[in-house]
């Protein structure tokens, strides 16, 4: 699952430096991997630097089972 800025592709400017609220609740969430893309951390904060911002990656017992848990991650 791949979380993008609001306005990608076009225009993202008015999301970016802002907060990403959740992260650090999200990366503690068991078989859930999170890669960043359009992120960066600032003073311990996820902030939105780009249009798409990370992607969601789950782990299951079949690829049913991932997709459900990333999408409800």
């Amino acid at each position: 699952m791949a979380a993008a800025s609001r306005g990608y592709p076009e225009d993202y400017s008015k999301v970016r430096g802002k907060e990403i609220l959740g992260m650090d609740q999200l990366l503690k969430t068991p078989d859930i991997k999170v890669y960043g893309a359009g992120t960066k951390l600032v003073d311990g904060k996820y902030i939105a630097n780009g249009g798409r911002l990370f992607y969601v990656v789950a782990q299951g017992k079949d690829v049913i089972e991932a997709r459900e848990k990333a999408y409800k991650a």
